[in-house]
């Protein structure tokens, strides 16, 4: 095999940037500062939005928690007044359990 047929190339790219090299212009050194820019507001418009998601998923997330809290008063509320014979411990357990869930009346 002869080295003579195999011919070197260089990698994709690199001629375009013999070419350039020589270039210079005003446009080209403020065009990434304008891209910089527009990244940078892309960026804080996605954080924003990414802010708005996790606040409302947090809501979400506090108003689970109290209906599952209230499913628990309301079960123990239940089973104390099924209970026949209720001492003192238990009534007051009731009374601050329906001010909790039918609210003060």
């Amino acid at each position: 095999m002869s080295t003579s047929n195999i011919q070197c190339q260089r990698p994709q790219g690199r001629d375009a940037a013999k070419r350039s090299k020589g270039k210079s212009s005003k446009a080209s050194k403020i065009e990434p500062v304008e891209r910089a820019v527009e990244c940078h507001d892309d960026y804080m418009t996605f954080k924003k939005k990414e802010l708005e998601r996790y606040e409302l998923m947090e809501a979400a997330r506090k108003a689970m928690e109290a209906a599952k809290q209230s499913t628990k008063n309301m079960k123990l509320y239940m089973k104390l007044k099924e209970k026949p014979y209720k001492d003192d411990s238990d009534k007051k357990m009731m009374e601050l359990l329906e001010s909790a869930l039918f609210g003060d009346n």
